[in-house]
C-alpha cells in the first residue's frame, strides 16, 4: 500500500471499523494503513483487534503485521510470540525469517540473526513462481542484513 492511497483510504476503513467493529476484514485493512502511514502503535492495535477477532487473521497477515509494529517499537519479545504464532501455523516464510533474524538482533543475538536470516534466500527459491518476486526482497534484505 503506497502513503498515497493508505492516506485516502484511512477515514473510509476507520469508518468501515467503526460500523462493523466485528469483522476482522476492517481490523486489519486499518493496521495495514495505518502501518503504510508510520502510525505504527495504532497500526499495532488494529493488528491485535485482528488477532482477537481470528488468529489466523488474514492468512497470518495480522501476525505479521503485529510483528513488525513490535519491532518498530523495541519490543522484539512481542515479536517473536507472534512470529511463533505465525510460523506455527504457516511454517516459516520469507518474511517470517526476516522478521525474526531482526528481533534476534535486536535482542543482541547476532549467531541466531545470522541463522534466521540464511534461512530466507531457500524459503524464498521454494515459493510458488507468483510470489518470487516479494520473496527475493527479504532474501535481498537478509543477505545484506548486518546484526
Amino acid at each position: 500500500v503506497s502513503r498515497g492511497q493508505a492516506r485516502r483510504a484511512l477515514p473510509l476503513v476507520e469508518a468501515a471499523a467503526a460500523a462493523e467493529p466485528d469483522r476482522v476484514e476492517w481490523s486489519l485493512a486499518l493496521g495495514r494503513a495505518r502501518e503504510a502511514l508510520g502510525m505504527t502503535a495504532e497500526a499495532a492495535t488494529a493488528y491485535r483487534a485482528s488477532l482477537a477477532l481470528d488468529p489466523e487473521a488474514g492468512y497470518g497477515a495480522a501476525s505479521l503485521g503485529a510483528a513488525r509494529c513490535a519491532l518498530e517499537e523495541d519490543r522484539p519479545e512481542d515479536a517473536f510470540d507472534q512470529l511463533l504464532a505465525f510460523e506455527r501455523a504457516h511454517g516459516p516464510s520469507p518474511e517470517s525469517a526476516w522478521l525474526r533474524g531482526r528481533a534476534h538482533a535486536a535482542r543482541g543475538d547476532k549467531e541466531r540473526a545470522r541463522a534466521a536470516w540464511k534461512e530466507v534466500g531457500p524459503l524464498a527459491k521454494a515459493l510458488p513462481p507468483r510470489e518470487r518476486a516479494t520473496g527475493r526482497a527479504f532474501a535481498w534484505r537478509a543477505r545484506w542484513a548486518r546484526p
